[in-house]
């Protein structure tokens, strides 16, 4: 499978796909009394060359952020389908 799932109890935070990763919920740390905020859009960043994930990618940065952000959505469902 080309893309890492990042889990937090029973929910899905994160999908990793290459140098990307997409995150759908952020939480401050393992901070476990913080629920996390829900990313409308989902939030992306290139881990490869920012490895803090401090600089979030935009269309006018990286111009197929949609289309990864609609691949890591697919994928997403496809892996919560396949679990059940």
């Amino acid at each position: 499978d080309e893309f890492m799932y990042f889990w937090r109890e029973n929910t899905v935070y994160a999908v990793r796909h290459q140098r990307f990763k997409v995150h759908y919920i952020t939480r401050d740390g393992f901070n476990m009394s913080d629920v996390g905020t829900v990313q409308r859009p989902a939030v992306a960043y290139d881990v490869e060359s920012d490895p803090g994930e401090n600089y979030p990618l935009s269309p006018e940065i990286y111009p197929d952020l949609p289309e990864l952000l609609a691949k890591c959505r697919a994928a997403l469902d496809r892996h919560l389908a396949s679990i059940g």
